[in-house]
């Protein structure tokens, strides 16, 4: 499922602007680093908890080190960049230094996170969050894909540079990033993307606690609490369906299961939010399109249709 109908509308950024609204995009194209691709994904998911590294929140994402930090990575010593991208992209970052904030563009992927957060975590699902940024209202170059800052700082730690991960030395070539991008450009990759320092995310994302989405998912996508302790092996399993099968019809039920999900979310969020619930399993494009158009009869009215966007769950 590729190709989808967005009922996103413009969104007040007035609260979202405040001189303390503190945000640093990246800034590559300097100093010896290449230009990033100019697009980015219409809608990016986070999943946190209280146990998230930094702070995370209804109003704001910060990272570990974003507390007085205006500067960006493209800044710093490009070799302990280099080392700090790998920790973090590896779940092994414990240092202060860690300016990153993980987000994806697979929903399938984000809720799969919830699931292995709850286990691991021992929280229930109430106490696990799903944010939704909307990212055209943020500045150019707030958000940037994982796989550009490997490849940009991979090159900056000498070949026989030793790294320390939470547990063992390793040298570059074998726990580096150059090793953490050959999963990247596999099975293994699910969207990631990063921003840097902290975001105000206030207006311009809405953030749901996992309990409300998971009580009806099961009706939306059979076995997506199954194996709890796995996390990206789940996802690359659930994710055959979308390679192997034919599309599956929506059925009424599906459509009441992720109308009750969107139901308390803010408007401009609920009909995105239920082309993805939707699109965890494959389907076509015309049927969601009719599904959407006959939820919203007023969308049928408008002088210009529903935008199309190119948004995939999987």
């Amino acid at each position: 499922m590729e190709q989808v109908v967005s009922g996103a509308q413009p969104i007040d950024l007035s609260a979202a602007t405040s001189s303390n609204n503190i945000e640093v995009p990246f800034r590559p194209g300097r100093n010896g680093f290449g230009r990033p691709p100019d697009s980015c994904p219409q809608y990016l998911f986070r999943v946190f908890s209280k146990r998230s590294a930094g702070e995370n929140n209804n109003e704001w994402m910060r990272a570990s080190s974003a507390l007085g930090e205006r500067a960006g990575v493209f800044t710093k010593n490009p070799a302990e960049v280099a080392i700090v991208l790998n920790e973090h992209l590896r779940g092994q970052s414990t240092s202060w230094r860690d300016p990153f904030i993980s987000w994806t563009t697979s929903f399938l992927f984000a809720l799969r996170c919830a699931v292995y957060k709850s286990y691991y975590e021992m929280l229930p699902m109430r106490e696990i969050f799903l944010c939704m940024a909307a990212t055209d209202q943020f500045a150019t170059g707030t958000f940037l894909q994982d796989r550009f800052l490997i490849t940009e700082f991979e090159q900056k730690l000498a070949a026989n540079s030793g790294i320390s991960t939470r547990y063992e030395s390793q040298t570059r070539e074998k726990g580096g990033l150059g090793d953490f991008g050959c999963l990247r450009s596999g099975i293994y990759y699910f969207g990631e993307y990063l921003a840097q320092g902290q975001l105000c995310i206030k207006d311009r994302s809405c953030t749901v606690s996992c309990d409300r989405i998971f009580h009806d998912l099961p009706a939306l996508r059979p076995g997506i609490m199954k194996d709890p302790k796995s996390w990206a092996k789940e996802t690359v399993r659930l994710r055959n369906a979308f390679y192997e099968g034919k599309p599956k019809p929506i059925d009424e039920l599906e459509v009441d299961a992720a109308q009750r999900i969107v139901a308390n979310l803010p408007m401009p969020y609920r009909t995105p939010m239920v082309v993805y619930l939707v699109s965890l399993q494959p389907r076509r494009c015309s049927e969601v399109a009719k599904m959407i158009l006959d939820k919203n009869p007023t969308e049928g009215n408008r002088t210009t249709p529903p935008a199309l966007a190119m948004i995939s769950a999987k």
